[in-house]
């Protein structure tokens, strides 16, 4: 008899959710997402008056599983789901509430490029956002590099104050508070951006050489989190999914318009994860990452916490009967 499709909820879900195994879980996911067996999806939008729907997927041919992430984003908060199908038989194997899923899996894609592309001895972050997000990035950055002090720029007190405590007491870094984006960013060695901005936050003009950048927070055509110069200034700007950039990554769509850059000069961070590109080819060259939060990666890793979650006995797995 077929195992009936599982709902797991948050709570039934954290504790098999981790920063390092969900890097590891997207470095695997990267090095196959060219494969012929696999395909994403790219995020679509329906607007309506009381917030935004969206919806994206993804095939992953190589762990026999599709899926879709979907959520709706309103007035009162946004509410994450996935829901995981298996190839071979088509059938609905479970559905995921995914909020915390989606929160350390883009701290992990962040983290994934700072493998990749940031100097070996990068030890200063400037990280640019304190919402519910910004914590993940910060731990992704901190599990790949000897990070000894973070600037943290948030524009609220309140919440940038509990978030540097919070750095403090989890990871025993330095933290300096400030409010300008210049002081959070001069002579920082990986700028890590994570805002729902809709003008540029970091600006080229204040980067030292040789800073690694992670934008991770904005996602949509009327978002933009670094200026032209920032972007200039990269010969190879990386993202997860060129495909997806074409209608998220305003940055980029605003420097191809005007004839500035061309849609092949972005590289995907399949790429780079599996050798075929080198973005940085000496210590005082700028890299950037352009993440957009991609179908594949959320069900890449919705497959691995289901397998978890089954080997630890916490539920039975529907494709083991």
């Amino acid at each position: 008899m077929a195992v009936a499709p599982l709902f797991l909820n948050e709570s039934d879900l954290a504790p098999f959710i981790d920063m390092a195994d969900a890097s590891a879980c997207l470095e695997d996911a990267f090095r196959r997402k060219t494969d012929p067996s696999s395909g994403n999806v790219p995020r679509s939008r329906a607007r309506v008056a009381g917030g935004v729907l969206n919806l994206l997927g993804a095939v992953d041919g190589a762990n026999g599983v599709f899926g879709t992430k979907s959520y709706f984003a309103g007035a009162d908060g946004v509410t994450f789901h996935v829901a995981l199908h298996e190839i071979a038989t088509r059938r609905l194997l479970c559905i995921m509430e995914s909020s915390l899923l989606s929160q350390v899996r883009t701290g992990a894609a962040s983290g994934l490029a700072t493998k990749y592309m940031a100097r070996p001895d990068a030890s200063v972050l400037g990280l640019i956002g304190t919402g519910r997000q910004a914590f993940a990035q910060a731990e992704a950055v901190i599990g790949v590099r000897p990070i000894r002090e973070i600037r943290l720029l948030g524009r609220r007190p309140e919440p940038r104050a509990a978030l540097a405590e919070r750095l403090r007491t989890t990871f025993g870094v330095t933290v300096i508070e400030t409010s300008e984006s210049r002081e959070a960013v001069a002579g920082a060695d990986i700028v890590s951006l994570i805002t729902r901005a809709s003008e540029p936050v970091l600006f080229g003009r204040d980067l030292a050489p040789g800073t690694h950048v992670n934008a991770a927070g904005a996602n949509a055509a009327d978002r933009r989190e670094f200026d032209s110069e920032t972007l200039a200034s990269c010969r190879r700007p990386v993202t997860d999914d060129v495909e997806q950039a074409r209608t998220e990554a305003a940055e980029f769509a605003d420097a191809v318009a005007s004839g500035r850059r061309g849609w092949g000069d972005f590289v995907e961070l399949a790429d780079v994860v599996s050798g075929r590109e080198t973005v940085r080819r000496s210590a005082e060259e700028v890299t950037l990452f352009k993440s957009l939060g991609i179908g594949f990666e959320d069900v890449a890793y919705a497959e691995r916490l289901l397998r978890r979650g089954a080997a630890a006995g916490a539920w039975r797995d529907p494709r083991s009967s």
